[in-house]
């Protein structure tokens, strides 16, 4: 059996600012008692300036870190149910043209003209069977060319990882705030965010999609 994981992460949040922040927990984790009531969901996601904690379905999330800036860059989904289309997500840098992804039958378009995010978890009412990058985009990695931008899915079939999104949201006055996150079979995540005079503010918030039936124009 694996030893149980405990992991203690501070965070500094600007004083006075609304924060969003995300983590990668156990896919079998829960909060302690007093975050129960105040979970977000995909009908009503957690927003700031509210206390409240939301996870993301580890099968359906996927978080993007970065602009486009002038790069093209898509991912190309493929449902786990098979009467459904394969998509593309396309980001984009202002009002531009995109080219038709080859391999998808819909697209979806991302503005980030006036985003000012860190990373935005796109989470999906369906389960992703497979995804392919397109061009300006690669997987998360300390390595990566730092003109693309990023993806980073909540699991690992190489190495046997399953974990899930957790999105924090808040806002930051002067004292501590303290996230406790359970492990299924022992361990623990904790999370303090700390009151600061920095220009720290955690920005990443949270896309929800429903699966196209079908596609417009098709």
């Amino acid at each position: 059996l694996a030893e149980p994981e405990f992991v203690s992460i501070h965070q500094e949040v600007k004083m006075e600012s609304n924060f969003e922040f995300v983590v990668l927990v156990p896919v079998l984790s829960d909060v302690t008692a007093e975050w129960t009531g105040v979970k977000g969901t995909s009908e009503k996601s957690c927003a700031a300036p509210e206390p409240c904690v939301q996870f993301y379905p580890h099968r359906a999330s996927i978080r993007i870190i970065g602009k486009p800036y002038y790069l093209q860059s898509a991912l190309i989904l493929t449902p786990q149910q098979p009467y459904l289309p394969t998509i593309a997500v396309a980001m984009v840098q202002g009002d531009v043209w995109f080219p038709a992804v080859l391999g998808s039958k819909c697209t979806t378009i991302i503005n980030f003209e006036f985003d000012i995010s860190d990373s935005r978890i796109l989470h999906f009412d369906q389960d992703i069977k497979d995804i392919i990058r397109w061009k300006g985009i690669v997987p998360f990695s300390v390595d990566a060319p730092k003109n693309y931008m990023k993806f980073e899915v909540p699991y690992d079939n190489v190495n046997k990882l399953d974990r899930k999104f957790m999105r924090v949201t808040g806002r930051m006055l002067n004292s501590n705030q303290t996230v406790k996150v359970l492990h299924d079979g022992g361990g623990e995540t904790i999370i303090t965010f700390v009151p600061s005079e920095n220009e720290i503010i955690p920005r990443n918030p949270a896309q929800f999609f429903k699966w196209p039936r079908g596609c417009v124009g098709r």
